[in-house]
């Protein structure tokens, strides 16, 4: 019998049990010699179940020294607990508990007699509070309130105490989840938190109250702040997590392990220093759990200078007048590891909706041990040039596409590239692989186009880990900051720009440059809006003053009568971007709506654009819009694809406005089944296919309208959104049309203010 009063210093099956022939183990025996420090005589026969379970609970308490009552309690709903010796020792605060008293000691001056005088009471099965347990209670209370003295007359009945305990250990086993808690998390973390054990019993009892990435996101978000607050180390809490992430296989196993120990300083750190709930950072990230949008919708204010001229008509483009080309290349993400005939359909492996990258080599581990994907059958191989499924880009076809660039375009004025060279496969990314693969981009850009500069803005997969760029602000930033990855991207975009403009690279990755007399194109860092910059929760307000460093760049060349192109990775408009730097990037925007001539994004994989709404106008004026280039990369379900704009400029009074947009791309499956090269090939032209006069941000407002009424042209951009035929019956549904149509008119995230029209 467990009491869980008892300290245990010595792993329970080491006591010598063959005289006990009856007794699968022999539990808690009350020895001057033996290796517990306190206990009744009890002798049990448990169940398969429970044995196992009783056998593992000794073994965690022999090298911890953890009072065994964290673990049976960790089973109860308790009110208000506080363990026996915790009282006895005099750390009370003097107000009793409600409490439940577990073992049936009732010796003249034991603990029930001392609790009772600084003012215990009692709780019985018949009370409204569970109890998790049978014993002498009731005979205990009458005894002490009649005073009577004669302790040796109650009798302890801590075998039913046991039956119940064996009880509950038999429910948790009786389904795989319950049998996974209780092994990996109740047995080892218990007497870290009780809260945790009581999520593991609603996801026991209660499956269909809650999504499984819920559970498993607030269990774990929960576990992590009680580790923490027992002053645990960073690799403890990277285990519990490990040992999380594989008992709901959410991952492969060298993806869980990888992945967290990437991320643990960093989330370590800033849970440390945060005070959000567990439910307010799960309800955050996962739809329907928790109760707030904290910390992504935090507010915060800059000041925006006022002197906003006269609002400017969207510019006509003159007839005749010069233009020039640019490349818009975004999320490359090539991955060095794919392997033609893998999988490429890998994520039916994932028990949570989550899968690693696909069309890669899971057969053995980095070991060279092979894992229990070696003699999996492949439903889908890999082809040679990609696959349009959770894969990321073979180097082959990335060298195809500038091959066929290159030789195709030749009149480049320059390249824009929107972040993301680096593949999907975050929980292996190191700071010498980034320099590596940064460089190995770098020299193919110089090949390819030695006479076109190349204009970069980063990407939130260039971090290390992925998104992690802290500010200036943040303490340990010499320790913690991105200033090595900067200092990377300096030396690489040294080839294409100034060097007065490196010393805001290497501050804040981002830079101001002049492609074209009287344009200026400025570099902007959003990874300070990521949802995913962790770093971000200790301090949101404005990182490295980088909005303050655009509305700078912006009054000079308003001053100057200048134009402005902006070149970002995430579109401010998506809630990938923190709501506190989205609205007021909307602001900033909307002050230098007649400085900026074009914004161009990537980030979203999706050929897509996002319109700028005045909801201060009473008609809601469209005031401006993004460029949203399609990814090269395959991932997800996706092929490969870029842009070629043409933009009136290079003469005095340009617009610096695009006059066209011819989007290209490969069919990778037709390219694998053909076993030739892919064929990049014109998919269509903006103006022509939607019969647009202009780009002005109205023309893309009706052009949404047209998208929201009119099915068949709504098929038709989904169509090209992918890039294929997937999801292509989204028209049918209500609410898929909805989601594609309202993040067209958010200019900002979190705010569908601007889709309240758009109904049934």
């Amino acid at each position: 019998m467990i009491q869980q009063d008892t300290y245990w210093n010595d792993n329970l099956l080491n006591i010598n049990t063959e005289k006990e022939e009856n007794v699968d183990i022999l539990f808690d025996r009350a020895s001057d010699k033996g290796p517990l420090v306190a206990g009744g005589y009890y002798h049990a026969k448990p169940t398969y179940n429970s044995k196992s379970y009783f056998a593992k609970l000794a073994k965690d308490i022999s090298w911890w020294y953890a009072p065994d009552n964290a673990y049976m309690t960790s089973l109860c709903e308790v009110s208000g607990l506080i363990t026996n010796w915790q009282w006895l020792q005099g750390t009370s605060s003097g107000i009793p508990p409600k409490f439940i008293q577990f073992d049936g000691e009732t010796k003249l001056g034991g603990k029930l007699a001392k609790m009772r005088k600084i003012g215990f009471y009692f709780l019985t099965d018949g009370d409204d509070q569970s109890t998790c347990n049978i014993t002498s209670v009731e005979n205990t209370k009458s005894i002490l309130e009649s005073k009577i003295s004669q302790w040796d007359k109650v009798a302890s009945s801590s075998h039913k105490q046991f039956k119940m305990y064996q009880d509950i250990v038999d429910t948790f086993y009786s389904t795989r989840i319950g049998a996974a808690v209780m092994n990996h998390f109740i047995l080892p973390y218990a007497h870290y938190s009780v809260q945790m054990l009581r999520y593991a019993k609603k996801a026991v009892n209660e499956p269909e109250n809650r999504k499984m990435s819920c559970f498993f996101c607030t269990f774990a978000v929960d576990g992590v702040q009680a580790l923490i607050a027992q002053n645990s180390t960073d690799d403890e809490v990277a285990a519990f997590l490990v040992n999380l992430c594989d008992l709901f296989d959410v991952e492969q196993p060298h993806v869980c392990k990888n992945i967290i120990y990437a991320f643990k300083d960093e989330v370590v750190f800033v849970l440390e220093r945060s005070v959000f709930t567990p439910e307010e950072i799960c309800g955050a990230f996962i739809a329907n759990c928790g109760h707030s949008d904290k910390p992504l919708t935090h507010m915060w204010n800059i000041t925006i200078p006022g002197g906003k001229p006269p609002i400017r008509p969207w510019p006509k483009i003159p007839d005749n007048k010069p233009t020039f080309k640019v490349l818009h290349l975004s999320d490359i993400h090539i991955d060095h590891q794919y392997v033609v005939g893998t999988e490429a359909y890998c994520q039916l492996d994932s028990a949570l909706g989550t899968y690693a990258m696909c069309c890669r080599d899971y057969s053995q581990d980095s070991a060279g041990n092979p894992t229990n994907l070696k003699d999996k059958p492949i439903y889908v191989p890999a082809g040679p040039w990609g696959m349009p499924y959770l894969c990321d880009l073979p180097y082959q076809t990335f060298d195809s596409a500038m091959r066929h660039i290159s030789k195709t375009f030749k009149d480049l004025d320059y390249i824009i590239i929107t972040g993301d060279f680096e593949a999907h496969d975050s929980w292996d990314y190191t700071e010498d692989l980034t320099r590596e693969n940064m460089n190995n981009m770098t020299n193919v850009f110089l090949e390819y186009f030695p006479n076109v500069p190349v204009y970069v803005s980063i990407g939130n997969h260039e971090g290390v880990p992925q998104d992690a760029m802290a500010p200036h602000t943040m303490p340990e930033y010499d320790q913690r900051g991105p200033q090595w990855l900067y200092k990377i991207m300096s030396d690489m975009w040294s080839h294409w720009i100034p060097k007065e403009a490196l010393d805001t690279v290497q501050y804040r990755a981002s830079y101001a440059v002049y492609p074209k007399p009287g344009l200026k194109l400025i570099s902007l860092n959003t990874i300070y809006c990521s949802e995913f910059n962790f770093y971000l929760y200790v301090n949101e307000v404005d990182p490295d003053a980088t909005l303050e460093w655009l509305i700078e760049e912006l009054v000079d060349s308003e001053k100057k009568g200048e134009l402005v192109h902006i070149i970002s990775h995430i579109p401010p408009g998506d809630n990938y971007c923190l709501k506190g730097w989205s609205w007021n990037f909307f602001e900033i925007v909307k002050r230098f709506e007649n400085t900026i001539a074009q914004m161009f994004y990537g980030h979203t994989h999706y050929d897509q654009f996002m319109v700028y709404y005045d909801m201060d106008d009473p008609k809601r004026r469209p005031f401006h819009f993004n460029w949203i280039s399609p990814s090269l990369t395959t991932y997800d379900f996706l092929n490969p694809a870029f842009r070629i704009y043409e933009i009136d400029g290079g003469y005095q009074g340009a617009t610096y406005t695009v006059k066209s947009a011819q989007t290209y791309f490969a069919n990778v499956t037709e390219a694998n089944m053909k076993n030739k090269e892919p064929e990049w090939v014109l998919s269509y032209d903006t103006a022509d296919h939607y019969q647009m006069t202009d780009f002005s941000p109205q023309s893309w407002s009706d052009l949404s309208d047209k998208l929201w009424t009119n099915t068949t042209m709504f098929r038709d951009y989904v169509r090209h959104f992918y890039r294929n035929h997937y999801n292509n019956e989204c028209y049918t549904d209500y609410k898929c049309r909805y989601t594609f149509v309202c993040d067209i008119k958010k200019g900002r995230s979190y705010d569908e203010s601007f889709c309240d029209h758009l109904i049934r």
